[in-house]
């Protein structure tokens, strides 16, 4: 073949390159809010947001794969990438093509979503000098307007094309050189894109930014702790300028109600963590939930599960939203299984407290108030001198892994920590771009086999457990809940399992060669419906599993579905 004949052939090969990218990014950018809005419903074969929907219920209306056929799964594919980090992200897909990032230095993947063949990725290096507590993750990104959005443990929020991985643009979210870091997976609002920012064990002064989607230009910033004139800045007392320090990180992705057009977002930790002598008060917005306006980041309402935190209760765990019948009314409900051990109901149009109770064994709170929810704490200074353990310790009796929720069961399904710890306060000296902890003690999970954990099924109208299965460590995976009458998650020592959503029963596990540590999700392509389980073990195991601190590390996509070529029947038989 002569070259002009070369150059034809080239020519037609980059110009049918140029359209299925074009199709891509046609199909990506009709990802806007109001199709993920009613995506749960209208378009259960995609994953389009972080929790699935925008009410962060991590339920799917998929049912090919059922409580009675999913003894039947085989494995369709599997993706992995010897990264030594947590792997903790959710994949996103749409239409055909998943997405999902890496620990470590941040690298984004998009693959085709039935036979997990790799379309592109791109990687981000990350100075090795940059500071995290608690491993280097990363836990997804969004979808809008034909891009992608994620951010960097170096705190940069950063935009790529779709359908290329080419790069849009790049925004410094803070200084890493001050403590701050990113791991939240950015939630797309109305042309915006909502993102937080971690570091709370260093000394940060956090907040909840909002930038324009097309552009990357800073839209808005709520500070999570307030400065002097703010309302709640009255609740930082001390010597020093401790709202300066005062920690209140938003490392997790917040949910938003489009009727009500409120975003919600969780604020972690005061600083220092464990010495709340330093800062006398509530210490305000941490370990709250606030409710913002999104189109200018207008504090609407908040709820603190913890004032005066001492023991990194923190209160980051996400909140979901749903409609409930409680004490015989309507709710348009906000529930959320705190660190701190208990389970709450909000009424999320005004934050109004509802209902509580504990979920796990906890030992520092000797009663919430029925009418606010606010703790009465027996004696904090015996509470942190190390004389007894405490519980839960600061892992929680929830870490930030995610529950679900299922309209068709009415239940809440709990990925429960079972252990407790010794406090004991210490000086705090801060630095900048240091730890700034207030403690000398070994925080770590203590007690018989260290932790323990369990799967645990939660009525939040009744607050009663529906059923329970026990597991000899943490469970420290999300979870998944589908119209399959099923709920998909995975144990610390890499045992997958489908169960029965609404016995408890399992119908389905399989060994995975290291734990889980991310939340499962599902979709669809072509009719056939896919489980992704993204194992990875990882994270601050010291808090919860310090017997499990030298699992194999990491980041394994093993995805299932029900054998082609022929579909079971409900039954299970061909």
């Amino acid at each position: 073949m002569n070259c002009k004949g070369w150059n034809l052939v080239v020519a037609g090969f980059l110009m049918s390159l140029a359209a299925v990218a074009a199709a891509q990014g046609q199909k990506a950018r009709t990802v806007d809010s109001e199709r993920i809005a009613r995506a749960a419903e209208a378009e259960p074969e995609n994953w389009l947001t972080y929790h699935g929907s925008y009410n962060a219920q991590r339920h799917s209306r998929l049912d090919q794969i059922n409580a009675k056929n999913a003894k039947q799964m085989e494995e369709a594919w599997q993706f992995y990438l010897p990264i030594p980090h947590g792997f903790e992200a959710t994949p996103l897909v749409v239409d055909g093509v998943m997405y999902f990032t890496t620990g470590g230095h941040t690298a984004v993947y998009a693959l085709d979503a039935a036979s997990g063949k790799e379309l592109w990725h791109r990687t981000f290096e990350v100075a090795e000098q940059v500071p995290a507590c608690c491993d280097w993750v990363n836990r997804g990104l969004a979808l809008g307007n034909g891009n992608v959005y994620f951010v960097t443990l170096d705190a940069r929020l950063i935009a790529l094309n779709a359908a290329s991985g080419e790069t849009l643009w790049e925004k410094t979210l803070a200084d890493w050189r001050d403590g701050f870091t990113a791991t939240v997976a950015p939630l797309f609002v109305n042309g915006k894109v909502i993102t937080g920012i971690s570091g709370g064990e260093y000394g940060i002064r956090g907040f909840v930014d909002a930038y324009e989607a097309d552009t990357g230009e800073r839209s808005w910033r709520f500070w999570t702790i307030p400065s002097p004139g703010e309302p709640g800045h009255d609740t930082w007392k001390g010597e020093q300028p401790t709202w300066m320090t005062g920690g209140g990180p938003t490392w997790v992705t917040g949910s938003y109600d489009p009727e009500l057009n409120l975003l919600y977002w969780t604020v972690g930790n005061p600083a220092p963590d464990f010495n709340g002598e330093v800062r006398p008060g509530d210490n305000l917005y941490t370990d709250s939930v606030v409710a913002l306006n999104p189109e200018t980041g207008e504090l609407i309402w908040h709820y603190q599960w913890t004032p005066h935190d001492v023991w990194d209760y923190d209160g980051i765990n996400e909140v979901i939203l749903a409609d409930l019948e409680v004490k015989g009314r309507q709710v348009k409900a906000l529930i959320h299984a705190d660190k701190n051990g208990h389970f709450y109901v909000l009424d999320r149009s005004n934050g109004t407290f509802i209902q509580a109770a504990p979920f796990v064994r906890q030992t520092w709170a000797k009663r919430l108030d029925p009418k606010t929810g606010r703790p009465e704490v027996a004696d904090v200074a015996r509470l942190t001198s190390a004389m007894e353990p405490l519980c839960p310790g600061p892992a929680g009796g929830k870490e930030w892994n995610h529950m679900a929720f299922s309209p068709q069961t009415g239940l809440a399904y709990i990925p429960v920590i079972e252990n407790c710890a010794t406090f004991r306060m210490g000086q705090a000296f801060y630095r900048k771009g240091l730890p700034f902890w207030g403690s000398v003690a070994d925080a770590a999970a203590i007690g018989p086999g260290e932790s323990q954990g369990a799967m645990l099924a939660l009525d939040p109208v009744t607050l009663k457990p529906s059923w329970k299965i026990d597991t000899k460590w943490p469970v420290m995976s999300g979870v998944l809940s589908t119209a399959g009458n099923l709920v998909f998650w995975g144990e610390a020592e890499g045992q997958l399992h489908a169960t029965d959503a609404e016995t408890g029963k399992d119908v389905w596990t399989h060994k995975a060669p290291m734990g889980m540590h991310a939340p499962p999700m599902t979709y669809a392509v072509d009719g056939q419906q896919y489980v992704a389980f993204p194992v990875g073990w990882g994270g601050w195991l010291n808090g919860f599993a310090p017997g499990l601190r030298h699992g194999e590390r990491g980041h394994l996509l093993t995805v299932w579905r029900l054998p082609k070529g022929g579909q079971p029947s409900a039954d299970g038989q061909q």
